[in-house]
């Protein structure tokens, strides 16, 4: 999602193409602050395979971005506009601000890269749920080696 943007596609690679063909300007996504998995999407293993290998093959966002799951990524983009501060900013601020944090380290993007080929580490992704007024997150999403 960019700026309210939604794309979708077959795979996670035609859903950025498409993405990337609807803005007027080329994307930096150098100031990525999370990025946001759904549930439904993080569970299909083949699409969450293809997009690991286009995210390492492309090296478009930055490897310190966090990642996180989400129940209903639909529900959070709905709350852009909503919060004090744009999504990406309020959502990190939440992530870092968060007593959950102190539980597992979060994990970044190149974290989960590496991890994608490695199969060392069993990885805590913060899963988030919305709210009427915002998000809870009350437990984490277990990525097993």
């Amino acid at each position: 999602e960019i700026d309210g943007l939604l794309a979708a596609g077959v795979d996670f690679a035609d859903a950025m193409d498409s993405c990337e063909q609807r803005l007027n300007k080329a994307c930096d996504y150098n100031h990525m602050k999370v990025l946001v998995l759904d549930e439904e999407f993080i569970s299909d293993s083949e699409q969450y395979e293809s997009m690991m290998e286009y995210l390492i093959d492309e090296e478009k966002f930055p490897r310190n971005t966090y990642v996180c799951v989400a129940s209903d990524a639909e529900a959070l983009i709905d709350l852009d506009g909503k919060l004090s501060d744009d999504l990406g900013s309020w959502l990190e601020d939440f992530l870092l601000n968060h007593s959950n944090g102190e539980v597992h380290d979060l994990v970044t993007l190149g974290e989960l890269m590496d991890e994608s080929r490695n199969h060392l580490r069993t990885l805590y992704l913060p899963y988030i749920e919305t709210e009427a007024c915002g998000l809870i997150w009350e437990q984490w999403y277990v990525m097993e080696k």
